[in-house]
């Protein structure tokens, strides 16, 4: 096994088993050493081991739990502050609704004073249109009436026998 895994978590490549394995083929033993050490440092630094990932998605979930619970707190805040709202808007629409049924007489009544003020009006104006002298216009003139009325005898007297 090339790999071992330390309490921390961080593979740790087995050194010793690295530097029998470069050995082997006919590396000498300083320079397979040197290169087991190399290596192990190098992959312990960037390598991520599974318990490094199974730790960070736990990290991450932990945080994606805090951000739903305080999504959820918020949706129950707003939820309650809208109901509150609701009633708040239903009362008002209530209390006008009260004010404009109390109104309605009286606009009954305005509004029939107002239509009485109109009729009494148009009463008044037409009265004084008739109780005013007509323009000379609207008169016959005098003369015509005089001279028509003898026209009129003597053309009686004449037609008959």
């Amino acid at each position: 096994m090339l790999w071992r895994r330390d309490p921390t978590s961080q593979p740790v490549a087995d050194t010793l088993h690295l530097s029998d394995a470069f050995r082997k083929p006919g590396m000498e033993p300083e320079q397979a050493e040197g290169m087991a050490r190399a290596l192990g440092e190098e992959l312990g630094a960037h390598v991520a081991a599974q318990g490094d990932l199974q730790a960070g998605f736990r990290e991450v979930r932990g945080e994606i739990e805090a951000v739903d619970y305080r999504l959820a707190l918020a949706r129950s805040e707003l939820g309650g502050e809208i109901r509150a709202l609701d009633g708040k808007i239903e009362g008002v629409r209530t209390e006008l609704g009260a004010r404009l049924d109390a109104l309605h007489p009286t606009m009954k009544i305005v509004g029939t004073a107002v239509g009485l003020a109109i009729a009494l009006l148009g009463f008044v104006a037409g009265t004084a249109v008739l109780r005013s002298p007509a323009p000379a216009q609207w008169y016959a003139p005098p003369q015509a009436t005089a001279t028509a009325a003898p026209a009129a005898a003597e053309a009686a007297r004449t037609s008959m026998p």
